[in-house]
């Protein structure tokens, strides 16, 4: 009897566990298939970085039905600004803009703040509240780099509906985004009327921006330029943490990772290699651990709420009940085998309950910018940090702005 029991405890065993198993592979699928990627970027390989990322989407296939495809969109536009192909961006940051939905994170949305990063890896991926505002930035970023001023506009005023849905006081806002990504997204909305001829419309970004600054002031630029012209140098760096599992109070949730070590930036100018110091405006990491943390004793509170949920199912369904003991008749195997249905229940209980770890990895971590008035002509323009260097001969016009955009992931 109890070898039949064993081997019907087994089989269920296999069922449940084979769907745990199944669930935490699909947890894992997504960072696991995009680490050759990370890894190629890490190796200042982008080339190969953005070629296995096509794959990756091509495997997806177009249709957005995989719900991994607005991410997978948003990793090969960071890796695309990168490669220097600012119009496959835009058009890749686009296409995932159009897919996101945003997730609401705000502490008096427990509700849905308490099903953040559980269960959800067969549904499409909801972003927090600053990275949809950085799919927005970014396509800014895309566009001016690709010259489209008119498509850099459409960014702009995307971005400014959006921005109003997270407005709060301005105390509040300081609090709650301590990067700065709102303040970034309007010094780049100011920038790209300002390169419309629109300086009215840039003078008002450049005031809303230096409100919402939140590290330090922003200084945006004159829109009355010198008569010499002037480079601005934006350069987006690092990436920001990736989630994983953690463990606190006997359950699982996400965490954000540690910080990626970045070595500083090194920016030289001109023939004679004079060296500029270039300004950080966007700490985005520090932005999305002040949102991790606010969110966080909700989603310690509903994994434990959940976990007193299965205990109490447990219980109910006699899932706790001791198989070794000797069982007879009937209604013993009766029992016996309730028990057993009841255990691999539970177990299929906790295995959708595994916290989803899908996020932005390629999303900067970091803005700069670094803005030089500089004589008419062409000028040599090195970006280093670390072993990666780039290099770049910059136009420059008098009274008018060069903007370049270096993305150093």
């Amino acid at each position: 009897m109890r070898s039949f029991i064993a081997a019907t405890l087994g089989t269920l065993c296999l069922g449940g566990c084979g769907l745990a198993f199944g669930q935490q592979q699909g947890v894992e699928t997504y960072r696991d298939g995009l680490e050759p990627s990370l890894a190629a970027l890490d190796r200042g390989d982008v080339s190969t970085a953005a070629k296995l990322l096509d794959q990756r989407l091509a495997s997806a296939g177009q249709t957005g039905d995989d719900p991994d495809h607005p991410l997978l969109l948003l990793e090969s536009a960071m890796v695309q600004l990168a490669l220097g192909d600012p119009a496959r961006a835009s058009k890749d940051l686009a296409a995932a803009d159009g897919m996101l939905e945003v997730l609401s994170l705000d502490p008096d949305a427990s509700g849905e703040a308490a099903q953040w990063f559980f269960s959800e890896t067969t549904k499409r991926y909801r972003a927090p509240a600053y990275e949809k505002l950085m799919v927005n930035v970014l396509g800014i970023v895309a566009r001016l780099q690709a010259g489209d001023v008119k498509g850099a506009r459409v960014e702009a005023r995307r971005l400014h509906a959006l921005d109003r849905l997270f407005t709060k006081a301005k105390a509040e806002e300081a609090k709650r985004d301590p990067g700065g990504v709102r303040a970034v997204g309007r010094l780049l909305a100011g920038l790209t009327f300002e390169l419309s001829g629109r300086k009215d419309i840039a003078r008002r970004w450049y005031e809303e921006a230096a409100d919402a600054a939140a590290i330090g002031a922003l200084d945006p630029p004159e829109t009355d330029l010198p008569e010499a012209g002037e480079l601005m140098v934006i350069i987006l760096s690092g990436r920001v943490p990736a989630r994983r599992v953690g463990r606190t109070a006997g359950v699982n949730i996400v965490e954000l990772g540690p910080s990626m070590t970045i070595d500083a930036l090194a920016v030289s100018i001109g023939k004679t290699g004079d060296k500029a110091t270039p300004k950080l405006i966007a700490d985005i990491e520090a932005t999305a651990r002040k949102v991790y943390q606010e969110a966080r004793p909700t989603l310690v509170a509903a994994a434990k709420n959940r976990k007193a949920l299965r205990d109490g199912a447990s219980k109910a369904m006699g899932a706790n009940q001791d198989l070794s003991q000797p069982i007879g008749g009937a209604a013993g195997m009766a029992k016996a085998l309730g028990a057993i249905a009841a255990k691999s229940m539970v177990s299929s209980l906790e295995s959708v309950d595994i916290p989803d770890t899908r996020s932005w990895h390629t999303l900067p971590s970091q803005i700069h910018v670094l803005r030089v008035a500089l004589a008419p002509g062409t000028h040599p323009l090195v970006i280093t940090r670390g072993k990666t260097q780039q290099d770049y001969d910059v136009p420059i016009h008098e009274g008018r702005r060069s903007l370049v955009v270096a993305v150093v992931p």
